[in-house]
């Protein structure tokens, strides 16, 4: 019973986070996969690429109760980054 209990405050945590009013600071903002799918127009799968591409260097997630979410912020570094290469 303890570990339903556990469970369920960690989704109230993300439920919370992912409700909360937006913040100047992008640092404690995450992302699920579906939102970074969404963010990009791309699949899971293409996602998944891109994390084991080494040359795109694409964000890597952090791993919570085996989900995958990523920080705003370091993947608004990677847009900046990638537009960045791409204009040179």
């Amino acid at each position: 019973m303890q570990i339903a209990s556990q469970t369920d405050t960690s989704r109230a945590a993300l439920e919370t986070s992912r409700t909360a009013a937006p913040q100047a600071d992008n640092r404690q903002t995450f992302l699920t996969g579906p939102q970074v799918q969404n963010r990009y127009q791309k699949s899971h799968v293409t996602i998944w690429r891109w994390i084991r591409d080494s040359e795109l260097a694409f964000p890597q997630p952090l791993k919570i109760n085996r989900l995958n979410y990523w920080r705003l912020s370091d993947l608004e570094a990677w847009e900046q980054a990638t537009a960045q290469n791409s204009a040179e």
